[in-house]
């Protein structure tokens, strides 16, 4: 499926990575906002373009509660948490008082640049937060289904066969056994989807740093990160994934209603439990800490994952400049955002409600 062209008019959903940068940049000048730019040191974008992650600081610098918006944890679904970001900036006149804000954008521009989940060596950053000196998560469940999910060929009676395993295996364990066997973080195939990596990555890296230098005082942090891909089309649904019975998880029913934080390890989030998770990186913070995933809803869970399948599949084997491989690379972004305006209006107006919220309370 070949993504329709994208309204390179409309002023938040950028067309580009470099494009969304250079407006992320442009309306925090405007805001009056302090910038901070960390460039990869090896990767390039398309154009042979740096890329970096940049960081835009807001309100006062003794804040005693800062919001930390992060978008392209997962690349390609950066240009809707850019568009969030950029949506705040052009509404935002100032902080509540003795409120901070952190935007975070671009996390993983490589992936966003690329048109990538993941990053420059296919790692998922959202898996990457483990100890990397400690035994890797047990990941047998997914080694089971690697050859389905990346079977040798393509097209032809090898890609049938392994399509053809994927149903059975959702036929005998049912569909959300085998969605967290795929999807909860894998670590020993490098090719693979979900790989966690074997050290923290380049952007883990950053994001340790900047918590380290600028929320070690803060005595209460808030954490959206933006993701798109699971769930109902412009839907965004709040997942919580720390302990369900812990004050973090009451202040965040506080925050957002208990209606509306969706616990994963209770099971009720569209997302099962997952190792390694970037916002366990915020554990460092020894101030009060409440995070929360927002996730929109795009494409049905079975196209954004042949999508994924085949996007990984031709980059592993080499084959992204192929006609097959520009086809791959527009199924995964049309998977990861929709070009329909009421999605982005939906996008948009549901990101205003949930970063509100968070301020308020952090406010009180």
């Amino acid at each position: 499926m070949l993504k329709p062209e994208l309204d390179d008019d409309h002023p938040h959903f950028s067309p580009t990575y470099a494009v969304a940068r250079d407006r992320f940049i442009s309306r925090a000048r405007r805001l009056g906002a302090e910038l901070e730019r960390h460039v990869h040191p090896e990767a390039r974008g398309p154009a042979a373009e740096p890329l970096s992650i940049d960081v835009a600081f807001a309100g006062p610098r003794d804040a005693a509660g800062v919001l930390v918006v992060i978008s392209a944890t997962h690349g390609v679904e950066g240009f809707a948490g850019s568009a969030v970001q950029l949506d705040l900036l052009d509404r935002l006149v100032q902080t509540p008082p003795k409120v901070g804000l952190m935007l975070i954008h671009g996390l993983n521009p490589y992936g966003f640049a690329w048109i990538r989940r993941t990053n420059e060596d296919n790692v998922d950053l959202n898996r990457n937060f483990v100890d990397h000196d400690a035994a890797a998560p047990d990941d047998s469940a997914y080694r089971a289904l690697h050859p389905l999910l990346v079977p040798a060929r393509w097209s032809g009676p090898e890609r049938d066969a392994a399509d053809n395993g994927l149903m059975a295996k959702v036929a005998e364990l049912g569909p959300r056994a085998v969605q967290e066997a795929i999807t909860c973080g894998q670590y020993s195939h490098p090719d693979g989807l979900y790989y966690g990596g074997r050290a923290p990555a380049w952007s883990n890296r950053v994001l340790r740093g900047l918590i380290a230098a600028r929320l070690e005082a803060v005595p209460r942090v808030g954490v959206i990160d933006i993701h798109t891909g699971l769930g109902p089309a412009g839907h965004g649904e709040l997942l919580f994934s720390g302990e369900p019975d812990g004050d973090e998880c009451r202040r965040a029913q506080a925050w957002w209603g208990a209606d509306e934080v969706e616990i994963e390890r209770l099971g009720e989030a569209i997302s099962p439990p997952l190792n390694g998770e970037m916002p366990t990186a915020f554990d460092a913070v020894p101030g009060a800490v409440t995070r929360i995933t927002l996730e929109y809803g795009t494409a049905p869970m079975l196209e954004v994952m042949q999508a994924l399948r085949a996007e990984t599949w031709t980059t592993a084997r080499g084959a992204i400049q192929s006609a097959e491989g520009q086809a791959a690379k527009a199924a995964l972004r049309a998977a990861f955002e929709l070009p329909d305006a009421q999605w982005r209006a939906d996008v948009l107006a549901r990101g205003r409600v949930v970063i509100d919220k968070a301020m308020a309370g952090l406010a009180g």
